[in-house]
């Protein structure tokens, strides 16, 4: 009798185990960090690398699924040429924006999670917040003491940014129990013109390239 009370209290735990392993979601926090590959569009301009590092999380409710987001440190900016800027003379701006960024990202996973390496997909808004800039105007062919400088003021920029970000990669597992190596490609896609002093609309366009860890510290029950 003893020993069937015994068979069946562990039958129930057994049980009630593998229903929580199947209502619960995996919740893993880590590091990433990567090279930036940026520029400004609405002028004449080519891309400048930078790179960003910060702090991911993303919760996985389902097998294929997970939802989450990084705080990040991000180097962009661009080199641009505009057209007669001052009089008839062109201008070259190389700009630095010092951004820290929080993209929120959907994430479809491929395979199964007993799988050691998982491609994926994913895509969300990315908020970005100003924290710096510096920007370094030349007038090629044209020697300072032909300009008075004093007239010419450097574009300003806005504070917060908005877009869109994209992109693909690989899971690579590192331990049994769930620690990941997670290899990613995105690009992001201003929506918010990033300065007011200068003509046309311009955007933010970056392609980054990282590659992070991410720990698994807990559960949270998907509904």
């Amino acid at each position: 009798m003893k020993r069937l009370a015994l068979s069946l209290l562990a039958i129930t735990a057994i049980s009630t185990a593998y229903a929580q392993s199947k209502k619960s979601s995996n919740i893993s926090a880590g590091f990433t960090l990567g090279g930036n590959y940026a520029t400004i569009s609405g002028a004449e301009g080519t891309f400048k690398p930078g790179f960003n590092v910060g702090l991911n999380m993303i919760w996985a409710p389902r097998e294929h699924w997970g939802f989450g987001g990084e705080v990040k440190y991000s180097l962009e900016g661009g080199k641009n040429t505009l057209r007669n800027a001052y009089g008839p003379y062109d201008a070259n701006l190389n700009t630095t924006l010092h951004y820290v960024r929080i993209p929120l990202r959907a994430t479809y996973f491929f395979g199964q999670y007993s799988d050691n390496v998982r491609a994926k997909v994913f895509a969300g808004p990315t908020f970005g917040i100003l924290a710096g800039h510096s920007v370094d105007v030349s007038f090629p062919g044209v020697t300072e003491p032909t300009l008075d400088m004093t007239n010419y003021a450097t574009p300003s920029y806005n504070v917060f940014d908005f877009g869109l970000h994209a992109g693909g990669g690989v899971n690579i597992k590192l331990a049994p129990k769930g620690i990941w190596l997670s290899l990613d490609a995105a690009y992001t896609q201003g929506l918010i013109d990033v300065s007011p002093d200068i003509s046309g609309t311009n955007l933010n366009q970056n392609i980054s390239l990282n590659a992070g860890i991410s720990i698994p510290f807990g559960y949270a029950k998907a509904k």
